[in-house]
């Protein structure tokens, strides 16, 4: 994973994505030390899947979905 990040020019131990990461939701973020952010936000772990296990996790997603909405009909 890491020859998919980018070191950033003049700020040591700070990295970005490759471009030519295929990311849902992309957007342009700074990866830092976690010292550094320790009394902030962060998210520090993403999902990494092959398209064939994304689609799988989009499926199981919509299925938990829809059980949810006809539990709330029988209501």
């Amino acid at each position: 994973m890491t020859q998919k990040l980018v070191p950033v020019k003049s700020k040591p131990l700070q990295f970005t994505f490759a471009r030519n990461l295929n990311i849902v939701n992309n957007a342009d973020l700074v990866l830092e030390p976690f010292f550094r952010i320790h009394d902030t936000r962060y998210m520090m772990y993403w999902m990494a899947l092959t398209p064939a296990q994304y689609n799988n996790y989009i499926d199981s997603i919509a299925h938990a979905e829809k059980e949810k909405l006809d539990l709330e009909k029988e209501r």
